[in-house]
């Protein structure tokens, strides 16, 4: 299990937990979430990884896929009446770690033009604006690609 300062008590999520991971998404994303076979596919994908913050409930998720040196966010979601206590930072810090163990030197994630929010977190995290994605999402909403370049852990 990872720990990080309170609140975040982080771990490895597993397919124990896909309901949990789903329920998330329906509180987070009321329209256009994951379903369930998508979690269970990632949950199985070697490629990808699942984290959960868990301590008396979910309190937030995160989903990442290796794709050669890039790490893509596929999925971050904190739970509402939690946010704003730095799950998310940690969540992100954790997608960090995993992304350089697996030899990745750019993180990328999309993210709705419309969501004002989410785009000021990542930015203050450190990401850059990659671009438009003109009809992104199947429903035609546009999105931002944005990215951050991973520091590596020097070699000893």
């Amino acid at each position: 299990m990872i720990h990080h300062s309170p609140p975040a008590v982080i771990r490895r999520a597993n397919t124990d937990d896909v309901e949990e991971l789903y329920l998330l998404e329906t509180i987070c994303f009321r329209e256009r979430r994951f379903k369930r076979e998508h979690i269970l596919w990632i949950l199985h994908n070697p490629h990808a990884a699942t984290f959960i913050d868990r301590d008396e409930k979910t309190g937030g998720t995160l989903m990442l896929l290796a794709e050669g040196n890039v790490c893509r966010v596929l999925s971050l979601a904190v739970h509402p009446a939690v946010r704003m206590q730095g799950i998310g930072k940690a969540l992100m810090a954790v997608a960090e770690e995993w992304a350089i163990e697996n030899k990745a030197s750019l993180m990328r994630l999309e993210v709705s033009t419309s969501n004002v929010g989410a785009i000021d977190f990542y930015k203050k995290l450190g990401y850059e604006n990659a671009g438009l994605l003109a009809h992104y999402y199947s429903w035609g909403e546009d999105a931002y690609s944005m990215k951050r370049e991973l520091a590596q852990r020097a070699k000893s």
